[in-house]
């Protein structure tokens, strides 16, 4: 489908329940431009002060386009793991008008190019950050992370900001064969609210294991739009880690696929909303395959007058058999106004399989708030510490103790 096609078509609205809390706040966007002839790259300070601190290698990407080593875009891969552009033939988006697929089918409509990496198989390639900034002009990111038989890979993803600046010529040999070749400055497009558009495809072959830690931090004038579908083979385990942070509106569809025997997939999220921030999360999960397992935990925090939503679906076919689910959801409001609305579900058409799901809201507890004042710990102190006992259950689960770190005093509003 055409840009122009779905520019007509539009976001859903919030008559689509996948769509209902963010259909008002994120169509005042414009999400169908193509990508321009001209744009602008991230200054390398600005990627430089973007890159989480974790030692590994580091890929960066604004908006659609790979930016170039010389620019501090591209560090040396692990053996074994490959970047490539991928033909446009490669990555089709799903067609039809229905609103679960159409962030893919705008990402695939306003792309420069899709991109794809992979790890081959029996490789344990380490850890690897990738770096995705807003770019004006840049287009949509389409990205297939692609896990041979029996790989293992730790990725962290951080979405952040990146202030543009003009590229001379001089440097344009070293921009990927999918990327403009020509970025002159433009102040007045670099001033506008940046928006990132992002459609990943996760495939994991039997045996394969992915930690995928997603750390949201945009501008709190920004907004997103990301689809995630993710297939799990046999034997293959999925963890996702998002920690939503920032921007000021943002969408996130994920269908988790379990699709082979003994398939695992997990997803523990951190959510945190505060102003006037929207957040929405929608995610499938299904057991495609006999005797296979998920979990969902997650933790979502909102103050002023801020509202955030997730759906957790649990799809369970007649071919799930053995299969066991467990859905964890704890919200913790801050203020009287702000909202959370959380819904896990379950569909199951066959007999012989565990399932269940529970969704908590509440305040900080005021006991344990006493507890630690009677103890000399002021005030907001101790709210802070409560919020990061609320939080650690997600924070916990991340590999690198030095982001572990970092995020105990960035997560909280």
């Amino acid at each position: 489908m055409s840009g122009e096609s779905l520019r007509a078509l539009g976001l859903p609205s919030g008559r689509d329940e996948a769509w209902k809390y963010a259909a008002r706040t994120l169509s005042r966007r414009d999400w169908w431009s193509a990508p321009a002839d001209a744009l602008s790259l991230p200054e390398k300070a600005a990627i430089d002060a973007a890159v989480l601190p974790v030692e590994a290698p580091v890929l960066v990407f604004a908006g659609g386009h790979a930016v170039p080593r010389a620019l501090g875009g591209f560090g040396a891969l692990p053996a074994g793991v490959s970047l490539r552009p991928l033909a446009e033939e490669a990555v089709k988006a799903p067609t039809g008008d229905s609103g679960e697929h159409r962030v893919a089918a705008i990402a695939a409509a306003t792309t420069p190019g899709a991109w794809e990496l992979a790890v081959a198989a029996n490789v344990d390639a380490g850890s690897l950050q990738l770096l995705h900034l807003p770019a004006p002009g840049a287009g949509a990111l389409v990205l297939r992370i692609r896990l041979a038989r029996g790989a293992r890979l730790q990725l962290l993803e951080s979405l952040a900001d990146g202030k543009s600046a003009p590229l001379t010529s001089g440097a344009s040999g070293n921009i990927p064969a999918n990327s403009a070749a020509i970025i002159p400055a433009n102040s007045a497009v670099n001033a506008a609210p940046a928006t990132l558009i992002r459609w990943l495809q996760v495939q994991l072959a039997d045996g394969a294991s992915l930690t995928h830690a997603i750390v949201q931090q945009l501008p709190l004038d920004a907004a997103l739009l990301e689809q995630l579908d993710i297939s799990v083979g046999r034997d293959a385990t999925y963890l996702a880690l998002p920690l939503s942070l920032g921007a000021q509106a943002a969408h996130t569809a994920a269908h988790l696929s379990l699709d082979g025997p003994m398939a695992c997939g997990h997803w523990q999220q951190f959510l945190r909303v505060d102003g006037n921030q929207h957040t929405d999360v929608q995610l499938t999960v299904t057991h495609a395959a006999a005797n296979t397992t998920s979990t969902q935990a997650v933790r979502a925090l909102a103050g002023g007058r801020s509202r955030g939503a997730f759906s957790g679906k649990v799809v369970m076919p007649p071919s799930a058999h053995g299969a066991d689910s467990a859905q964890s959801i704890r919200n913790l409001l801050l203020s009287a106004t702000a909202e959370l609305d959380t819904r896990p579900q379950l569909e199951i058409h066959v007999d012989d399989v565990k399932a269940s799901h529970g969704s908590t809201t509440g305040s900080l507890d005021q006991q344990a708030l006493f507890y630690l004042r009677s103890r000399g710990i002021g005030e907001q102190e101790a709210r802070r510490l409560l919020m990061q006992a609320f939080a650690a259950d997600v924070i916990a689960r991340l590999p690198w103790p030095s982001l572990r770190e970092w995020l105990a005093t960035r997560v909280l509003p």
